[in-house]
């Protein structure tokens, strides 16, 4: 699970997106994919919050710095390049993205979202523990297409 250092504040993201572009630089190299800098955007405001975007959010905030407006499908595939590398989760169940900090391809990914605040937690199947793939066999399931599990629940902060 990403879990921001003790030091960092609610403003205060620039730890996690040093670490995200770095992954994306070397994620794209390794995968010969062209990094341009609207991707790169589009990927650093996801990681200047720990809460999920939808993408007309994204894109107002985006809009917000730039002289001339992205339309929502630039901002579409933008997040469907970032789906395909690995490193941003959609999570269907609320139409909204989050980036991830744990962007291995060998594991499975659960991503828990308020469904009230939309704050993401990510934990990876090794600390689930359990591999998917064993778990699905005798089920009469081969590998799984997705390796994530989306829940939706409201955090304690919400709850009250």
């Amino acid at each position: 699970m990403h879990v921001p250092s003790p030091s960092a504040t609610a403003a205060d993201h620039s730890h996690c997106q040093a670490d995200l572009e770095q992954s994306a630089r070397a994620k794209c190299a390794q995968l010969g994919l062209r990094l341009t800098d609207q991707r790169l955007m589009v990927l650093r405001v996801l990681a200047s919050s720990h809460h999920a975007l939808g993408a007309y959010e994204l894109r107002e905030q985006l809009n917000a710095s730039l002289a001339k407006p992205l339309p929502p499908a630039a901002i579409y595939r933008s997040l469907e390049f970032w789906q395909q590398t690995g490193l941003v989760h959609r999570i269907g169940g609320l139409d909204r993205f989050a980036v991830c900090f744990n962007g291995d391809d060998h594991h499975v990914h659960m991503v828990v979202c308020c469904d009230k605040c939309f704050v993401v937690k990510e934990l990876c199947d090794h600390r689930l523990g359990f591999d998917l793939a064993t778990t699905l066999e005798p089920l009469g399931y081969a590998q799984p297409s997705s390796r994530q599990i989306e829940v939706i629940a409201t955090c304690s902060g919400c709850a009250g």
